[in-house]
């Protein structure tokens, strides 16, 4: 076997590999042709192009947490929290151990909440907030002591003027960080609390 035959069929055969693996690359469904668009949308931020493709996704998988539990998250960023909600919802009622759904769904409680408090409804305002401290708990009960988990159930409790457990999972935030913007953001948050506990009651 001459070694030009040799070099042929090792080229032919590399041309054929490399075109195999283009032709799988290329067959994505289309659901994971719209899941793929979603989340490009979703990283730059693209809130309405997201849940849009979203939107397509689950028109053809109504069972995919990962679209629900995006555009919920999509949902929140723009404010539209009651929709962020039922997003979340669905997923956890499909898989009740998703964390993210829990953490996404947290986060919307604790913003509707301040929502609610800037709009005068204090009673709703508690309502939520004891709902995203419940969303919170239920991930770090998983054995799961995120930063940011901590962080935001620390907010819900000192919105709820429960200093000594707002103080104590901010405290813990901290240690379990080591992102300085974070860490600063934290302090920040516990130093709020201080003067609050400081400023007389009205």
């Amino acid at each position: 076997m001459s070694k030009q035959f040799v070099f042929f069929r090792m080229t032919l055969l590399l041309l054929l590999l490399i075109s195999g693996s283009m032709l799988v690359i290329s067959c994505d469904t289309p659901e994971q042709k719209h899941q793929k668009q979603a989340n490009n949308y979703y990283d730059e931020a693209l809130w309405d192009n997201a849940i849009a493709e979203y939107g397509e996704v689950l028109k053809i998988n109504p069972k995919n947490t990962e679209a629900l539990v995006n555009r919920g998250s999509s949902y929140t960023e723009k404010g539209e929290y009651d929709l962020a909600i039922a997003d979340c919802t669905q997923a956890i009622e499909i898989d009740p151990e998703n964390v993210i759904a829990y953490y996404n769904r947290s986060i919307a409680y604790l913003r509707r909440g301040d929502l609610y408090k800037a709009q005068g409804n204090d009673a709703q305002a508690k309502a939520d907030w004891e709902l995203a401290i419940k969303d919170c708990s239920e991930i770090i009960d998983s054995g799961l002591q995120n930063s940011f988990v901590l962080l935001h159930r620390g907010l819900a409790y000192k919105n709820l003027k429960d200093y000594n457990a707002a103080e104590a999972d901010l405290n813990k935030a901290m240690t379990t960080s080591t992102n300085e913007e974070f860490i600063l953001r934290v302090k920040l948050s516990l130093d709020q609390m201080k003067q609050e506990q400081e400023t007389p009651q009205k």
